[in-house]
């Protein structure tokens, strides 16, 4: 018997949704402060011991993440200017927001993401895509991060579908799968627009004409 069609989607936001601007937010970080190397800043946001870790469960803030920063690395930004920068860190995927517009009767939204609670005030305010969510599942918020599969159980339950009924987005290739293993119609997104609209139609779902433009979704 066929399995029926996807419901819903659940999207990563870094790299799905929007893009992340790493590289540009390294820059202007050593850019400031000469002493702090982008790769140095960058272990501080992907250590699995370290606090920006504990900062995405919710367990620590974010003035003491800053403080974290400039007691070791000798970051001299305040607070308040750490913010603005911090938050300076996400720009939009023009050919996700076509693919929202294009299937928001088709199918409800939810996302999620490890991030952290100034990020995600800031991505809920300025961005207008997340309007039409249903419910963004943030670490932050659940205590829990990907890949943990209970993140994953859990915004599953909230959902209220069965996982072959959920498309699951993510640009974390162990992230997917986990995803699939939890049987989630799981694709591993890397801006490959082309190859996701061919994912969406095999597996059954009805998928508004784009544009040929190679790699992105047209108008």
């Amino acid at each position: 018997m066929a399995s029926a069609l996807p419901q819903a989607f659940l999207f990563d936001i870094g790299n799905v949704l929007l893009r992340l601007k790493t590289d540009d937010f390294l820059a202007r970080v050593h850019g400031a402060h000469p002493h702090i190397a982008a790769a140095t800043l960058l272990h501080e946001l992907r250590d699995p011991d370290g606090l920006h870790i504990a900062y995405e469960r919710g367990l620590v803030t974010g003035r003491e993440f800053h403080a974290q920063l400039v007691q070791r690395l000798g970051l001299g930004w305040d607070y308040e200017r750490w913010l603005i920068e911090w938050c300076d860190y996400f720009s939009p995927n023009r050919p996700m927001d076509l693919l929202l517009a294009k299937l928001s009767n088709k199918a409800k939204f939810f996302a999620l993401s490890n991030t952290n609670a100034e990020h995600y005030q800031h991505l809920m305010q300025q961005y207008r895509l997340f309007d039409g969510f249903e419910q963004v599942f943030a670490s932050q918020q659940c205590g829990l991060r990907k890949p943990e599969p209970e993140f994953f159980a859990l915004a599953l339950k909230r959902i209220g579908l069965p996982p072959s009924q959920v498309f699951y987005l993510d640009d974390v290739k162990p992230f997917v799968e986990v995803g699939t293993e939890l049987g989630l119609k799981a694709f591993h997104y890397t801006f490959n627009d082309l190859e996701l609209k061919a994912f969406l139609t095999e597996n059954g779902m009805e998928v508004p004409s784009w544009e040929t433009r190679p790699g992105h979704l047209g108008c």
